[in-house]
């Protein structure tokens, strides 16, 4: 058994810490499901590996899949892989392909950073395919961490790649239920295996769990521990003429989560001007630079950041270094993983007494 518990992976925006001042918040996301008619799942590099096949069998079915990602300042990457063989909750970790000497993870080795999930009797169709025509596949990359791909007229031949920072080789866990059933597969493209890494430190105020106004007095709090303080305390409500004139402007109501950061992130959007003056020329520019007609409402001032949305779904973005050409943004999939995102790139200056 190793010590380091996997099932953080499934646990949304929970924080891991390397060093002393770099925090990556961890997101997970749930990207299909995979169909295993053979029941032996493979994880492999796609172009340039046949691949680990595991040793332990499922039954026949389809599985879901999960891309758990990794925000640290203005870096995105994926970091897990995982799926999902029951819907009990995992106990203990052991390795799927054994340890060396060390007692290091044995992992299946990587040339295009590229990792995959797939099924045996799919990997010998790619591996034809491949054969035939490598660009079709090669070239799946939209600029997402991962991509699923169905080999051509084979509906249930799909894989799922997750496009990595790097090369190297990727160890894959069993996660044991109290049963001592495999209720899932994890695949670390991170390191969680790494001594320097870990989990959230007990002395500081916990993360609260969903989103809501605790999150914003939590914000608050890690501020009060900040050797060079920010504006993280400073909680107060939009006003409602601001709030009448973006839904009337964008033609929306807004979704639930803006509506709570507005009621507490006024302060957030205060500037010399009044909102109603400002914020027409950042989004004029932000649309410029993002191509989209979409709605659009402002997130934090500081930051240019912006939330584009669709009915009540939205995606956080913020330009690097300002809203000025297509492609120089970061994106972020919900409030609480931007929001958390941007306070740890305080936590560096956490006051020496603490």
């Amino acid at each position: 058994m190793i010590s380091k518990d996997y099932s953080i992976v499934f646990q949304d925006n929970q924080v891991l810490t390397c060093g002393e001042s770099l925090h990556h918040v961890l997101h997970c996301r749930q990207i299909g499901s995979l169909s295993l008619p053979s029941g032996e799942l493979v994880a492999r590099d796609p172009f340039t590996d046949p691949g680990l096949g595991f040793d332990r069998l499922v039954p026949p079915g389809n599985y879901p899949v999960f891309a758990i990602s990794t925000y640290s300042d203005l870096a995105h990457e994926i970091a897990f892989a995982a799926i999902r063989l029951t819907q009990t909750e995992p106990i203990r970790w052991e390795p799927a392909h054994g340890t060396d000497e060390q007692g290091r993870a044995y992992g299946y080795g990587v040339d295009s950073a590229t990792g995959s999930f797939m099924d045996r009797a799919t990997g010998d169709l790619l591996d034809e395919l491949l054969a035939e025509d490598y660009d079709q596949m090669y070239n799946r990359h939209d600029g997402r961490p991962w991509a699923e791909f169905v080999i051509p007229r084979k509906r249930d031949a799909k894989i799922f790649l997750f496009f990595l920072g790097a090369d190297g080789g990727y160890p894959s866990y069993y996660g044991y239920d109290t049963h001592g059933t495999i209720a899932c597969i994890v695949t670390d493209f991170f390191g969680l295996r790494r001594e320097e890494v870990s989990a959230w430190p007990s002395m500081l105020p916990s993360i609260p769990t969903g989103f809501s106004a605790q999150f914003y007095a939590w914000l608050g709090e890690i501020n009060g521990l900040l050797q060079f303080p920010g504006e993280w305390d400073q909680r107060q409500a939009v006003p409602q003429e601001d709030l009448h004139y973006l839904e009337q402007s964008q033609g929306i109501s807004l979704p639930e989560d803006l509506r709570l950061h507005y009621q507490n992130a006024g302060f957030w959007l205060h500037g010399p001007e009044p909102l109603q003056e400002w914020w027409p020329q950042l989004e004029t520019r932000a649309r410029t630079a993002l191509e989209t007609d979409k709605p659009m409402l402002p997130i934090l001032r500081s930051w240019n950041s912006i939330a584009v949305c669709d009915h009540n779904n939205y995606v956080i973005y913020e330009p690097y270094p300002e809203w000025e050409s297509p492609g120089g943004n970061f994106e972020y999939p919900d409030l609480k993983t931007y929001l958390l995102n941007t306070i740890m790139r305080d936590l560096g200056s956490l006051s020496q007494s603490n």
